[in-house]
């Protein structure tokens, strides 16, 4: 697998590099991470333990928001995570987080003050490409103070 510039932040991260998450893909408009299954993430009865398929998730998510040429005006800032699961997490896993531009546009039109608020879902895939579960993520988008005025 090639490293991208994006891995190598991300290694910077001891609790990510611990994980072993990997880049598959980071575009505009989708980021796709890989986490292994290995000793470290799996729990007593075989399943991945669910902090690694939210860390994953919102993961996937918040470097999906970041990367969005519409939002470099903005802090990005993490408030909430929910996940729905589907089915039991075994394997290697890989998180997509698409965007949606309807939400994106939306948000930023309707700031209130220097705010705004967008959700984020990334699915969380086994190998054989079935949904193990939704992640979302809940964001404030906030004006850089550069960008007010």
């Amino acid at each position: 697998m090639r490293r991208t510039p994006l891995d190598s932040v991300l290694r910077s991260v001891p609790y990510i590099a611990s994980l072993g998450i990997a880049v598959q893909k980071s575009t505009a408009e989708e980021v796709t991470l890989t986490l292994p299954e290995t000793p470290f993430v799996v729990g007593h009865r075989g399943q991945l333990h669910s902090s690694v398929l939210i860390t994953l998730g919102e993961l996937a998510a918040t470097l999906l928001l970041k990367g969005h040429p519409s939002l470099q005006k903005h802090q990005i800032l993490l408030k909430s995570t929910k996940i729905s699961y589907r089915r039991p997490p075994v394997g290697t896993i890989t998180a997509t987080a698409r965007t949606d531009d309807n939400a994106v546009s939306s948000a930023t039109a309707h700031v209130t003050g220097d705010k705004a608020v967008v959700s984020q879902t990334a699915e969380i895939f086994n190998a054989r490409g079935e949904t193990l579960a939704d992640v979302e993520s809940t964001f404030t988008l906030r004006l850089r103070k550069s960008s007010i005025g």
